[in-house]
């Protein structure tokens, strides 16, 4: 019989790979990605509408 391992729900981060998440969740969206992402939205809503 083989041994299971446990599943690590919460992996720990440390170095680099935290610094990267970090800056990745304070980075606010560029004005042109904003103005991109609202012209996608208005597309899909006009599309859905019956």
């Amino acid at each position: 019989m083989s041994t299971i391992k446990p599943i690590q729900a919460t992996p720990e981060l440390s170095g680099k790979d935290a610094i990267k998440l970090l800056l990745q969740t304070n980075t606010k969206p560029t004005e042109r990605a904003m103005k991109k992402n609202h012209m996608l939205h208005s597309v899909l809503t006009d599309i859905r509408k019956p």
